[in-house]
C-alpha cells in the first residue's frame, strides 16, 4: 500500500494576501453600511426638504394675504400690529370699573377745556347693557356751537369708552344751550 497523503487543505493567508471569498464579503457588508447610512440621512433630508417646502406654501399664501390686504411692507405689518395691540391695551383700560367721580371729573374738565358752562349735572343710576357697565349723565351746557363740539371731541376720545347723544345739535347762533347725555362703560355689567 502505499503512503497515506493528507487532505488537500485550504490555503492559509500569506502575508500580503487575502483571499478573495472574504475580500467579497468585506465589501459587500461596507456597501450595506453605506447604504444603510445613505438611507438614513436621505430619509432624513427628504423629510426635511418637506418642512422646507410646507414653509415655504406658507409663506408664499401669507405674502398674497398681505398683499391682498395692501400690505406691501413686512415692516408696516408690524407697525399695525403694534398699533392695534396700543389700541387693545387702551380700549381695556378704558374699560376699567367704573368711578362715578372721575366721570364727573371729566365731563367738568371737559366742558371747561372747550369754553362751556355746566348749567347742571345729574347722574343716571348705573345700569346693564350687553356684558357693560353704564353710567348715564346728563349735562346741561351752554356756550358756543363750536365748543360743543369741542367737548364731544373730548369725551368721546378720552380715557373712558364713553358716548355722547344730544336731542338736536345746534349749530347756528353765537351762543347755545343744550342738554347732553353722556354715556361711560365699564365691565361687569350683567346682560
Amino acid at each position: 500500500m502505499g503512503e497515506v497523503q493528507p487532505a488537500p487543505s485550504r490555503p492559509r493567508l500569506q502575508a500580503g494576501r487575502i483571499r478573495p471569498r472574504f475580500l467579497g464579503w468585506v465589501l459587500l457588508l461596507a456597501n450595506l453600511l453605506a447604504l444603510s447610512a445613505a438611507v438614513i440621512f436621505g430619509w432624513q433630508a427628504w423629510l426635511r426638504l418637506g418642512e422646507l417646502q410646507d414653509q415655504a406654501r406658507a409663506a408664499r399664501s401669507t405674502a398674497a394675504s398681505l398683499h391682498q390686504l395692501g400690505i406691501r411692507d413686512p415692516r408696516a405689518l408690524s407697525t399695525r400690529l403694534a398699533r392695534a395691540q396700543a389700541d387693545l391695551t387702551s380700549l381695556r383700560s378704558s374699560l376699567s370699573r367704573a368711578d362715578p367721580l372721575a366721570d364727573v371729573g371729566e365731563v367738568w374738565s371737559a366742558a371747561g377745556g372747550a369754553g362751556l358752562t355746566v348749567q347742571s349735572l345729574q347722574v343716571g343710576t348705573p345700569k346693564a347693557v350687553r356684558g357693560f357697565s353704564e353710567l348715564p349723565l346728563t349735562v346741561q351746557l351752554t356756550g358756543s356751537p363750536a365748543g360743543l363740539l369741542a367737548f364731544i371731541r373730548t369725551v368721546e376720545h378720552g380715557p373712558r369708552l364713553a358716548t355722547v347723544s344730544l336731542p338736536t345739535l345746534p349749530l347756528s347762533g353765537a351762543k347755545v344751550s343744550v342738554a347732553v347725555r353722556v354715556s361711560f362703560f365699564s365691565r361687569g355689567g350683567k346682560a
